[in-house]
């Protein structure tokens, strides 16, 4: 029996499941996607032998036939394309009827691999996908450093760090600890649904982690590597925290590098090119006064990355953020007011090694 489903749904999901990219190790059925008709819905499967992508999208009808066709094919031919499709599997193809065209795909030869089994943990956690999009900030992309291109789930808290920046995201009060990888964490990092996160075990007692959200899910081996001990790099209580309007801060912002001054009534911000030969001053009132501890040396001067201070200032969703510091060779906060999301930026050290900046 057919399926009558929605296109545009199918087109998204199809676009989806072929922006996964297989890795070094191919193999002609990572580029394949397995279509099978089930009572009500329709399965979409792939796989690079890492992740494992399935989406089920609702549909009328129903039936058991399974094909196997080109991901980047299918996704393809039905870019754009909206309505009502009748959906049909047979031994030659697969076949979706639109109001005014047929798109059909021959069947491939071969068969997807198993399909891991997954024993989810009783703990699990749901999180928006944007706060998942704003811990992403600070995620390594050097595949040499794997244990940095990973999100640690620690504690009730999302971690990312590059060596240069870091990224902590509250989500919970306590949870469970496990590794996903970045380009898992990705894949659901869009839109304003809610993600949820399962750590588990396969049929191997291996650890597994499976990312879910709306239909779509993705299971994927927790990667056997150490994350940096993160909760050591925040500081207890910096000795200088001051509020400013977000977007006061980020206008400042610009060029190449940014030189920070901190003084008991304003901060000022130069921003400098990449030779030095262009500055621009800038001052950004604070809202409210300074707060200083005992071991804090006024005016403070932090020199910082303009690309790094901009990202995480661009997570940040809320008007107001505290920035916070220590020393001009140690890394600086930046926070929203809850400080339920907290950014740590590395500074750049002078040839003289002086808070000069």
């Amino acid at each position: 029996m057919n399926l009558t489903i929605d296109v545009a749904t199918l087109a998204a999901e199809a676009a989806w499941l072929a922006r996964l990219k297989p890795g070094p190790g191919f193999n002609a059925v990572t580029s394949d996607v397995q279509v099978s008709t089930l009572v009500g819905g329709l399965q979409l499967r792939r796989t690079d032998f890492d992740q494992h992508r399935e989406t089920v999208i609702p549909a009328a009808g129903g039936g058991q036939a399974t094909v196997l066709v080109e991901a980047n094919k299918l996704a393809s031919l039905l870019k754009g394309a909206v309505g009502n499709a009748v959906i049909d599997i047979d031994d030659s193809g697969l076949s979706i009827g639109e109001a005014r065209r047929t798109v059909r795909l021959k069947a491939l030869g071969g068969e997807l691999p198993a399909w891991p089994s997954f024993t989810p943990s009783p703990e699990g956690a749901v999180v928006g996908a944007k706060q998942l999009a704003r811990v992403l900030t600070s995620i390594g992309t050097d595949d040499t450093l794997p244990m940095l291109t990973v999100v640690a789930f620690d504690g009730g808290s999302m971690v990312t760090t590059d060596r240069f920046r870091m990224t902590r995201v509250h989500y919970a009060a306590a949870g469970f600890t496990t590794l996903v990888p970045g380009a898992v964490a990705h894949a659901f990092a869009s839109g304003n649904e809610v993600v949820t996160v399962e750590p588990g075990t396969g049929s191997a007692d291996e650890a597994l982690v499976r990312l879910s959200c709306g239909g779509r899910s993705v299971i994927v081996g927790v990667p056997d590597v150490s994350f940096p001990n993160w909760r050591h790099l925040i500081p207890a209580d910096p000795p200088i925290s001051v509020m400013v309007r977000r977007d006061d801060l980020r206008a400042a912002a610009g060029g190449v590098n940014v030189v920070i001054t901190v003084s008991d009534t304003a901060i000022v911000v130069c921003s400098t090119d990449a030779d030095g030969d262009v500055e621009v001053e800038q001052v950004v009132p604070m809202l409210g006064p300074i707060m200083v501890g005992d071991d804090a040396v006024l005016p403070f001067t932090v020199k910082l990355r303009t690309k790094y201070l901009a990202e995480c200032l661009r997570s940040i969703t809320c008007g107001a953020v505290r920035f916070q510091a220590t020393a001009a060779d140690k890394p600086v906060m930046v926070t929203d007011v809850g400080g339920a999301e907290l950014h740590l930026i590395m500074p750049i050290r002078t040839p003289a090694a002086t808070p000069s900046g």
